[in-house]
């Protein structure tokens, strides 16, 4: 193992990558806010406050698939590694599984968790947030 200044193609290695990881930073930047636009636009800036929490606890629970992702990603992507499918397979259904509890969860204990540490002035994101979780755990 040794240092060396990178070359050329190194470079320009770096920074195709760079750039189109910078794009797709910017799309889904936009992605989740344009929906805060609507809502500000259409109902003012206390509802967008309202959707916004219920909209933060939502993406909560894209925390665990996207750590797994980031884990699994490099060994299957790589043609030199052999992974083993079943423990890949194993490892989606125990997350789903987690995730649903989770969801679950949430769903029974909102209305007491986001009065309690948000404030009473936020309960009624629990309606938002029981619209939204659906979707958050299917794209989860």
């Amino acid at each position: 193992m040794s240092f060396r200044i990178p070359g050329q193609n190194d470079a320009k290695l770096f920074f195709s990558y760079s750039f189109i990881a910078f794009i797709t930073n910017v799309i889904q930047f936009f992605a989740y806010r344009v929906d805060y636009w609507i809502v500000e636009y259409y109902h003012g800036k206390d509802e967008l406050g309202l959707y916004a929490l219920a909209t933060k606890l939502g993406q909560m629970l894209w925390l665990l698939p996207t750590l797994l992702a980031s884990i699994i990603f490099p060994q299957v992507a790589d043609e030199n590694k052999n992974f083993n499918e079943q423990k890949v397979q194993a490892l989606l259904r125990i997350t789903n599984t987690i995730l649903l509890v989770v969801s679950l969860l949430i769903f029974l204990l909102a209305g007491w968790f986001i009065p309690l540490f948000a404030g009473e002035e936020y309960r009624t994101s629990v309606i938002p947030l029981f619209y939204i979780l659906p979707g958050v755990f299917y794209s989860a």
